[in-house]
């Protein structure tokens, strides 16, 4: 049938995560390098006001920092086994930006999680949008980089029924770029490490 693809093979290779551009890897580091100067200027900040050391670990924070989590779910129409071409491309786009943001994270002490959710047929139909949308510990990656959600015609696994886009900066996605979840998923890992900071840190009480 016209425009299905089957869910089984969209599984992403270590060869397609090494042609990624350079480019997003600067970005990344840069990103991460303001992050970690603000964990540890704030630490700095408020052992010096108690006049006390700043006991840093590789978290950039205190040695009592804990290991957190972020999870990002992704929900796709699945029937008979396949699933539509956008959410099918959206699937290695994400196995791309999760591995990234594994690695770029896991020295902050964030464990990134990845799961996937799928809707039936009947379920998709109830609500179309709930397709190919990817979440960070239950906050829709819209709602991070200022974008908003659109519908368009698919495929016949959809069905007449218009499913989901995205639209970034006046541009609409229909696969979800690995760019975006990436840069949603750090700003997602600065707002958790900022309510870490606002926790009890470097022996205060």
């Amino acid at each position: 049938m016209k425009g299905m693809v089957n869910h089984r093979k969209t599984k992403m290779t270590g060869r397609k995560l090494a042609c990624l551009k350079p480019e997003l890897f600067e970005r990344i580091e840069k990103i991460l390098g303001i992050i970690m100067i603000a964990m540890i200027l704030g630490c700095a900040i408020r052992n010096s006001e108690k006049g006390g050391v700043m006991p840093v670990n590789s978290y950039g924070c205190c040695s009592s920092a804990k290991k957190k989590q972020m999870t990002i779910r992704w929900e796709r129409l699945v029937s008979d086994g396949k699933t539509c071409p956008r959410c099918g491309e959206t699937e290695n786009e994400l196995e791309k930006a999760a591995d990234i943001l594994r690695k770029s994270l896991k020295p902050m002490g964030i464990e990134v999680l990845l799961e996937k959710d799928s809707l039936s047929k009947s379920e998709f139909e109830k609500n179309p949008l709930r397709s190919n949308r990817i979440l960070f510990n239950g906050i829709p990656l819209e709602d991070y980089i200022g974008g908003k959600t659109g519908k368009s015609s698919c495929c016949d696994a959809c069905g007449p029924v218009e499913c989901r886009t995205l639209e970034v900066d006046k541009k609409q996605y229909e696969t979800v770029p690995s760019e975006i979840i990436v840069k949603a998923g750090l700003i997602a890992a600065a707002q958790m490490l900022n309510e870490n900071e606002a926790e009890k840190c470097c022996g205060e009480k």
